[in-house]
C-alpha cells in the first residue's frame, strides 16, 4: 500500500513523516523494525515513545509487541519486561512463557490491598539485592529515598510460630522449616521482630527473605525521604510517589542485556517535575546494559518534549480519523513516526501531536509564519499551503486572535497578487 507523506512542522523546519490510515498491526510492524535495529546494532539501547489520546490502542500495541517476541524463536531477546502500575492493562499474562516478566498488579488477586503491594515491592528490591549489592545504591539514587521493611512479628506479636505468619496454603503439607531450609530459617528467626534496612541486607539474607516472602507473610515497607528524618509507611505515600518507587524497583531488578522493556503509562499520578526528568532517570537506570529497546506508551506531552535531551528517541503519534464510520472498538488510525530531536518545545508537542493550543502559545503564530515563508520561497504553492492553514483552524483552544491571523494568511496565499510578489523576490 502506498504511504502518503504528511508534514509535521517542528522546530521551525518541515519534517516529513509517514502518515497513513493504519491498524495496530501496521504500527507494531514499524516499531518491530526499530527494535530489530537495537538488537543488532552497536550495543547501545534505544527508545520509542507512543503518544496519543485515550482509546486509540497504545496499550494494545504494547501487548502485540510482547506477544510478537514471546512467540518468536529469536534468542536475541532474553526477556520481555511488561511494566505497569495500573490495575488495568492489556498485557498477556495467561501464557507460560519464560521470556515474559509481567511486573504489574494483575498477577495477584488482592493487589489492591496495601499488604500485597508492599510485599511485591519488597520482593523486587530483594531480587535486585540477590543479583548485586549495588542494586540498592542505584535504587536509592534513582528515587531519592531509603527503604526498609518490617517483618510480621512487629505487627502481630501474639503470633508465636512462623506458621501463624504465613499463608498456610503456600506450604502444601510441609512445615515452614522444611520449606525454608535450616539456614534460611535461622536468618528469618533473627529478622522476624526487627526492622530490616535494605542497605544492610546481604545476598544470603536477601535469598532467605525472598523464600519467606513467597509464603505471603505480612510485610510493611517503610520509606525515608532524604529531605526528612522521619520514616513513612509506603502505603501512606502519594500515588505518584508509589508509582515512581515501584517503577524503579521493577526496572532495576529485572533489566538485563538484550531485554525488551514495555512501559505502560509511567506518568500516572507523577508530578510535572518527575515527568520532566522521567527520560533522564530511565537512561540512568539502564546505564550498563546493552542491546535493549524501551517502548513507552504515554499521554504526557511533558515526557515526550523532554525525552530528546539525552538521546535521539523515536516518537510515534497515534491519532484517530475524524468522522470515520466503523464498528470496531478501535477507530481507524493515522500514525506519524518522527525523531524527538526535532521537537522544539512543550507547546510544539501539544500543537503537533494533540492539536491543542495551550494558553498564550506562540506556536500558532510560528506555524503560520513558517507556511507563509515556505510559500514565498516557492517550497509550497497555494494548493499545499491552504490545507495546512485550514488544519490550524481546527486546533482545540485556539484564540480568536489566532483564528483571524490564519484567515488573513489564507487570504494572502489565495490572492493572485501573492504569486507576483513571490516572483519578484530574487533567488
Amino acid at each position: 500500500m502506498p504511504q502518503p507523506t504528511s508534514t509535521i512542522n517542528l522546530k521551525g523546519k518541515r519534517l516529513d513523516a509517514i502518515s497513513e490510515h493504519v491498524d495496530i498491526a501496521d504500527v507494531v510492524s514499524r516499531i518491530n523494525g526499530h527494535i530489530e535495529q537495537s538488537l543488532g546494532g552497536n550495543g547501545n539501547g534505544s527508545y520509542t515513545y507512543v503518544i496519543g489520546n485515550n482509546g486509540l490502542g497504545k496499550s494494545r500495541i504494547l501487548r502485540e509487541l510482547e506477544l510478537s517476541y514471546a512467540d518468536s524463536t529469536d534468542d536475541r531477546v532474553s526477556s520481555i519486561l511488561c511494566i505497569t502500575n495500573a490495575l488495568y492493562d492489556r498485557f498477556d499474562i495467561g501464557r507460560n512463557n519464560q521470556k515474559i516478566k509481567y511486573l504489574g498488579a494483575r498477577n495477584a488477586s488482592n493487589a489492591v490491598f496495601h499488604t500485597a503491594i508492599d510485599r511485591a515491592l519488597a520482593r523486587y528490591i530483594l531480587m535486585g539485592i540477590a543479583e548485586t549489592r549495588r542494586f540498592i545504591v542505584r535504587f536509592s539514587q534513582a528515587v531519592g529515598v531509603e527503604v526498609s521493611m518490617k517483618m510480621p512479628g512487629v505487627l502481630r506479636p501474639d503470633r508465636k510460630t512462623l506458621t501463624e505468619h504465613v499463608d498456610r496454603r503456600k506450604l502444601k503439607d510441609v512445615s515452614v522449616a522444611q520449606r525454608l531450609g535450616s539456614e534460611n530459617l535461622s536468618i528469618i528467626k533473627d529478622l522476624l521482630h526487627t526492622t530490616v534496612k535494605f542497605k544492610d541486607v546481604t545476598k544470603a539474607k536477601a535469598a532467605a527473605l525472598l523464600a519467606f516472602i513467597d509464603l505471603n507473610p505480612e510485610v510493611v515497607v517503610q520509606v525515608k525521604k532524604k529531605a526528612h528524618k522521619l520514616e513513612y509507611p509506603f502505603s501512606e505515600l502519594s500515588s505518584g510517589e508509589k508509582n515512581r518507587i515501584l517503577t524503579a524497583a521493577k526496572l532495576l531488578s529485572h533489566a538485563r542485556n538484550r531485554c525488551l522493556i514495555l512501559l505502560d503509562e509511567p506518568e500516572t499520578s507523577l508530578h510535572v517535575h518527575w515527568q520532566r526528568t522521567f527520560h533522564s532517570s530511565l537512561v540512568q537506570m539502564l546505564n550498563g546494559i546493552s542491546h535493549f529497546h524501551v517502548v513507552v506508551a504515554t499521554h504526557s506531552p511533558i515526557i515526550v518534549s523532554e525525552c530528546s535531551r539525552l538521546a535521539d528517541v523515536e516518537v510515534v503519534v497515534i491519532n484517530d480519523i475524524e468522522d470515520a464510520k466503523t464498528d470496531s472498538a478501535i477507530p481507524p488510525l493515522t500514525s506519524e513516526f518522527s525523531k524527538a530531536s526535532k521537537i522544539e518545545s512543550y507547546d510544539g508537542v501539544m500543537l503537533d501531536m494533540f492539536k491543542i493550543a495551550p494558553k498564550n502559545t506562540k506556536s500558532i503564530y510560528e506555524r503560520v509564519t513558517d507556511i507563509l515563508m515556505d510559500a514565498v520561497d516557492g517550497k509550497l504553492d497555494s494548493t499545499e499551503a491552504k490545507p495546512r492553514l485550514r488544519a490550524l483552524l481546527s486546533t482545540d483552544g485556539i484564540t480568536k486572535v489566532n483564528k483571524n491571523l490564519i484567515l488573513r494568511a489564507l487570504n494572502v496565499v489565495s490572492d493572485s497578487q501573492f504569486k507576483a510578489l513571490r516572483d519578484e523576490i530574487p533567488g
